[in-house]
């Protein structure tokens, strides 16, 4: 789900951290919340989505290796917002909405829609 408010920011509706990047945003919402592994460390397995973080274990556990690239499906950002639906459907069942009015007015008066 994507919210827009004044400053035209998309807003994860699971954590609510606001993003000005739509790349950003959908990198968020499988590394935080669908918890893609894009990455591993050949010695032990341990995955991230990251390659940072499987450097650091590597350095903390002592690993020397090579970083090994998972395959990851393509998506849409539309299918991702449908998986996050999906596993938080309980959560985002009762959380409310918000829509900024003055925006929702703003864009349809210029896009001709006239109050009646």
């Amino acid at each position: 789900y994507v919210y827009f408010t004044a400053g035209r920011s998309l807003k994860c509706k699971v954590c609510m951290k606001q993003f000005k990047d739509v790349h950003i945003y959908g990198a968020h919402l499988k590394c935080v919340h669908l918890q893609v592994k894009r990455f591993q460390c050949c010695v032990c397995g341990h995955a991230s989505y990251k390659k940072d973080n499987i450097k650091k274990h590597q350095e903390k556990q002592g690993h020397t290796g090579d970083i090994v690239l998972l395959p990851e499906k393509a998506a849409t950002l539309e299918e991702v917002e449908r998986a996050i639906e999906e596993k938080f459907a309980e959560l985002l069942k009762n959380r409310p909405i918000y829509i900024n009015v003055h925006n929702a007015i703003t864009r349809k008066r210029h896009s001709g829609w006239k109050d009646e």
